[in-house]
């Protein structure tokens, strides 16, 4: 049985996508990666504080983890003793 997956990329861009994508040299598909992935925690910091900023510091932060690790990754405490913020805050 094959998995299907859910898309809003029409075919015609997903296959020029992979081809960009494959184009790239091993070196820049890893940059690629990590520039995504710096990105999307971002987004989900920016979305913990919006969802949780008036419930205070620690609230914000366990949002932020249940958003990028989901329910069964617990927050370490020494992230809730931290005074400073995360790198792309």
């Amino acid at each position: 049985m094959v998995a299907s997956s859910m898309t809003d990329t029409f075919a015609e861009t997903h296959a020029r996508y992979e081809q960009l994508l494959t184009a790239l040299t091993p070196a820049e598909r890893l940059g690629r990666a990590l520039a995504l992935s710096a990105f999307a925690r971002q987004l989900a910091w920016a979305g913990a504080e919006r969802f949780a900023w008036h419930l205070g510091r620690a609230a914000v932060i366990e949002r932020f983890f249940l958003q990028v690790y989901g329910p069964s990754v617990p927050v370490p405490p020494v992230m809730l003793e931290r005074t400073g913020g995360f790198e792309g805050e």
